[in-house]
């Protein structure tokens, strides 16, 4: 039995997370991602609006000089926001609803909940993408939501840097750039794909593969994996289609190569592939 890989919800999230990332509206395009419903999604931006206000309330009582001790003060200090490392890959750890439920997270997660919740207060806070950690940068302070709100400086990146590297990334000034909603969409996916590559969850893959692909249609490493699912999962017909096309239409050889040989396999096991 060939199970649905795509539904309307799903169509309708992809087109909430294309508006999300060109109006920049980065809670708008993790509810997107998870698929949360209007319950889910009221209940998890009331929880982010609180915090705000309580960062704004302790910014105008200027208790602190610098305004991450006043983001630490509500999600680290009272709210108890920490990074999972006891179930690190855990899907829920890229799921905003989620993490703000449960008060932990991926570095990416965190970092937005920092995000959204600083910028609601009024204050500069950007993500900062580090390759393999997320952290944040304050009215120019760089913090790392993951371990604490641990205060960085440009040192601190490049040890983060150098060891989840192995040493084998060379350091640039462009790691700290700041990241739009596109990019922290975009590395929430490729996150939830590995996540659910753990898990042996198939139609979930497919799903954030397409979701991936409708953020990028020219990255054609995830609609040739995305068709490579959609087979696994008995789709032939959506197997096929993107086969194909990527055989005919793909500038890169290899992928057209690959393309062509995945499409010749499924014609030699289903006589009504043409």
């Amino acid at each position: 039995m060939i199970r649905e890989l795509w539904s309307s919800d799903d169509d309708a999230n992809a087109a909430l997370l294309r508006q999300s990332v060109e109006e920049d509206r980065l809670e708008d395009a993790l509810h997107a991602i998870e698929g949360a419903d209007a319950v889910m999604r009221a209940e998890t931006n009331r929880w982010l609006e609180r915090w705000s206000e309580r960062v704004r309330e302790i910014v105008d009582q200027g208790w602190y000089r610098h305004p991450q001790r006043a983001l630490a003060r509500v999600l680290v200090e009272e709210m108890s926001f920490r990074g999972d490392r006891e179930d690190y890959h855990r899907p829920e750890n890229s799921h905003l609803s989620s993490v703000v439920r449960r008060r932990k997270g991926l570095p990416i997660l965190l970092s937005a909940v920092w995000c959204i919740v600083g910028r609601s207060a009024q204050l500069e806070v950007e993500g900062i993408g580090l390759p393999g950690h997320f952290v944040v940068r304050v009215d120019g302070a760089l913090v790392d939501p993951f371990c604490g709100g641990r205060p960085l400086d440009v040192d601190g990146c490049r040890a983060i840097v150098a060891r989840l590297s192995q040493g084998n990334l060379d350091w640039s000034d462009s790691f700290l750039a700041p990241v739009g909603t596109g990019r922290f969409a975009e590395r929430v996916l490729r996150n939830l794909v590995g996540s659910y590559l753990r898990a042996g969850d198939a139609l979930r893959i497919y799903r954030t593969l397409r979701l991936l692909t409708t953020l990028d249609p020219e990255r054609l490493d995830f609609q040739l994996q995305r068709a490579r699912i959609a087979e696994e999962l008995g789709s032939i017909g959506e197997a096929t289609g993107i086969f194909r096309g990527l055989a005919e239409q793909s500038r890169c050889r290899r992928t057209a190569a690959v393309a062509s040989k995945c499409l010749e396999s499924l014609r030699e096991r289903s006589p009504l592939v043409n």
